[in-house]
């Protein structure tokens, strides 16, 4: 659904775009050829039919020009992510073009006109600048209106989503209460410090956080952690040896925040679609790179095991909505990495 949204939305860009540019290009070239028509140039004559057709063309170029400069800059800084670096290089670009334009329209009128008074050049300067403002301005104002538009259909889709997923949560869910009495139970029955009372408080840890309902859907890197080394202490009941984990996230980065169980999911993905046994054990080795959190796993793929990506796919529509940044995977020789982002919490 978000996919079609986002089509719908560059279709309709598109032929905005296309149908302004098709109107706007002809109607300022015929208001800048008046602006700068000689008054010794005849109506209707070849002479000023001639300045509407090159008044045209230049005006094609700032137009073109401008959205070029706007496009390029919404894409690689957008004002929502980064105003400042997209005005300090969006005004020395189109001051740039601006004069770069000029200057080769110039040379066109330099063997066909007389040499320009200096108040002459001060009027066109001054005309020239008006205009690479107003069509930045409206170039932006259209991208702008796009964004706005594509970030309310996010919303609501992300809105919609998350109902569904927690209809399908209260669907599929044993009850919560029942589940973690029967635990405890259990837990009675068996002896305190045994491997069987540490495995089901660790099922116990892992299933309260799993059934935690969070309206932000992220959760502090530090719990995160925990809750795949409670994984781990589970599955290393099945595994034995032959799965090991490598953890190397120093405590001073653990105000950073990760979407929740999106750690315990690259570690289970990677025990799901690799071989473990005696011959071929699996390490997984989590650790920090830069901004990123790392999930890094030796290669050895079961075959007859064939990924949906699906587990991948809802993490990264997850960071969508959380971050300008998106997960970085890498499948290189005999290992598979999968890198997150880390994200900052908010209070307020």
């Amino acid at each position: 659904m978000k996919s079609n949204i986002t089509s719908n939305n560059n279709f309709l860009e598109s032929r905005v775009s296309k149908l302004s540019t098709y109107i706007g290009i002809p109607i300022f070239g015929i208001i800048t050829a008046f602006v700068f028509l000689d008054n010794d140039i005849a109506y209707f004559s070849i002479e000023f039919f001639a300045h509407m057709l090159i008044s045209t063309i230049i005006t094609s170029f700032y137009w073109l020009t401008s959205r070029w400069i706007v496009k390029k800059l919404w894409k690689k800084y957008p004002w929502h992510l980064e105003p400042l670096k997209h005005i300090l290089i969006e005004v020395p670009a189109l001051l740039f073009s601006a004069i770069a334009i000029t200057s080769l329209s110039w040379l066109v009128f330099y063997f066909t006109r007389e040499e320009m008074m200096w108040d002459t050049l001060k009027f066109n300067i001054t005309i020239i600048i008006l205009l690479v403002l107003f069509l930045s301005t409206y170039h932006e104002a259209l991208f702008f209106f796009f964004q706005w538009k594509e970030n309310f259909n996010k919303s609501a889709v992300l809105e919609k989503e998350k109902m569904e997923a927690r209809y399908e949560s209260l669907k599929n869910q044993v009850n919560p209460h029942f589940l973690f009495n029967s635990l405890n139970t259990l837990l009675s029955q068996v002896k305190e410090n045994s491997e069987t009372s540490n495995y089901i408080h660790n099922l116990s840890d892992f299933l309260r956080y799993s059934l935690q309902d969070d309206e932000l859907g992220i959760k502090a890197l530090n719990d995160e952690i925990n809750i795949v080394k409670n994984y781990c202490f589970l599955q290393k009941s099945r595994f034995g040896k032959n799965l090991q984990l490598t953890m190397e996230v120093p405590a001073a980065i653990n105000h950073f925040a990760l979407p929740k169980l999106s750690l315990q999911m690259l570690v289970e993905n990677a025990i799901k679609h690799n071989i473990i046994s005696d011959e071929k054990p699996l390490y997984i080795r989590i650790y920090i790179k830069d901004e990123y959190i790392v999930v890094e796993n030796n290669l050895q793929k079961r075959f007859e095991e064939e990924s949906t990506k699906q587990g991948l796919t809802n993490i990264r529509k997850r960071y969508k909505f959380l971050s300008a940044k998106d997960i970085l995977i890498q499948e290189k020789n005999d290992k598979f990495t999968v890198e997150l982002p880390l994200l900052t919490i908010t209070t307020k």
